[in-house]
């Protein structure tokens, strides 16, 4: 028996793929299942502009098991969400057909500006009062940046993500050189965010690179949502640990814990853009949280 107030949102990014079945209950957000594949669908997206066939496929098998958990767990409606590498894909209207016509769900292009606002709402889930943060969303294709000034939500969205920053300037190794043509490559996209103030606001980090770096603050081996979500990490902390992860090769950084899986050979290039938002505008330290895209979705179809 399906529950009308049970629906699964499904954040397909560059990366990763994430289905959240969740309820409304006193007017929150309860999650009931939360599950992450690792479909890299943008994967060369940023070179050829071309979701490749095999994540077509890829796609479909993990959306028909998606649809399944669904079934099993009595949701009413699937919605699904697609976002950096589908907005530079020039074949993305194929890719939406086919997934359409095998698994019968329908994704939905959004913009980097909204895409801003539902991580926004998604990540400050918990927190009351929502004008004192700006939120960092780092994709594998783009990074959002979002803030509450009076009652709109500012956001901005700069093509720069781990897999795009890994694919332009780390497919060899993290030498000087290789580190200082990225660091100028996201300076000169930080330029478009000059305008934004965040004077006085504290910084919160969503998505799996700063989830991934408090896991490995915390010294755990396995992904643990309730002990990761509202954890500090300082400026020293990331720094001290992007060292260390530079210096490992992808079978190494693997071994450091289960969630390091298809995230192995892109967290350093992640670490490595949050270091240089942090430094850039003068964040000391940042608040994680598990949440993100598909909560916001969430909450925007419940209300």
């Amino acid at each position: 028996m399906q529950e009308e107030n049970r629906i699964a949102t499904i954040d397909l990014g560059t990366n990763t793929c994430i289905l959240l079945i969740s309820e409304f209950r006193d007017k929150k957000i309860v999650p009931v299942l939360d599950v992450q594949e690792m479909p890299r669908i943008g994967k060369d997206v940023d070179k050829s502009r071309t979701i490749a066939v095999d994540a077509f496929i890829k796609i479909k098998d993990i959306f028909l098991k998606f649809k399944e958990l669904a079934d099993e767990n009595n949701v009413s409606e699937i919605y699904a969400y697609g976002t950096s590498a589908l907005r530079d894909a020039i074949n993305r209207e194929e890719f939406i057909d086919y997934i359409k016509f095998e698994t019968g769900i329908e994704i939905s292009i959004i913009s980097g500006k909204k895409e801003a606002e539902l991580s926004f709402s998604g990540a400050l889930l918990d927190f009351r009062d929502k004008s004192k943060y700006v939120v960092l969303d780092i994709g594998g294709g783009s990074t959002e940046i979002s803030f509450k000034k009076d009652r709109d939500i500012i956001s901005k969205s700069i093509d720069i993500g781990s897999v795009r920053l890994k694919e332009k300037f780390f497919s060899g190794d993290y030498s000087k050189e290789n580190l200082y043509k990225a660091e100028q490559y996201i300076l000169n996209s930080f330029v478009s965010l000059a305008y934004l103030n965040f004077t006085e606001l504290e910084l919160v980090g969503v998505a799996g690179t700063v989830t991934v770096l408090s896991a490995l603050n915390l010294g755990l081996t396995k992904f643990d949502a309730e002990k990761i979500n509202n954890t500090i990490l300082t400026i020293g902390q990331i720094e001290k640990t992007f060292e260390k992860l530079a210096e490992l090769s992808n079978e190494e950084i693997e071994k450091l814990g289960d969630f390091m899986a298809g995230r192995s050979d892109i967290i350093t290039a992640g670490v490595f853009i949050l270091m240089q938002f942090m430094k850039s505008f003068k964040f000391e330290k940042v608040i994680v949280s598990t949440h993100g895209l598909r909560y916001g979705a969430a909450l925007q179809v419940f209300s």
